[in-house]
């Protein structure tokens, strides 16, 4: 294969694969309550990609701990035309990972949602 046919097969690979940002679970001040952030490019689905990321995360890190995700504060960004198709989408969460013995309101399970204020 030619340097320029190999160009043309790796080019698409290399930019999706800087479409999404990992986040990383990170203590947020007080105990027990925890943050995580992500971000998507719009060909990788934008703020609602990273949404799904970020409470993926956010539930495996508290099942690893025998809990269930409660969240406390949701923040998506990103979600105008212009930034689904020119922009990086964002979601943060601050969350609790919690036991049935710690909570009186329901864990999520779900999807969740999370609103652009």
């Amino acid at each position: 294969m030619r340097r320029s046919e190999l160009a043309i097969w790796l080019a698409p690979a290399m930019l999706l694969a800087g479409c999404t940002t990992a986040g990383r679970v990170e203590p947020d001040g007080a105990a027990g309550t925890y943050r995580v952030s992500e971000s998507a490019s719009p060909i990788a689905g934008g703020a609602k990609a990273a949404q799904r990321l970020a409470l993926s995360e956010a539930r495996r890190f508290c099942t690893a701990r025998d809990g269930a995700l409660r969240p406390l504060a949701m923040q998506r960004s990103g979600d105008t035309l212009a930034a689904e198709l020119f922009s990086y989408g964002t979601f943060t969460m601050r969350f609790q990972c919690i036991t049935s013995a710690d909570s009186t309101e329901p864990p999520v399970h779900g999807e969740g949602t999370a609103s652009n204020d």
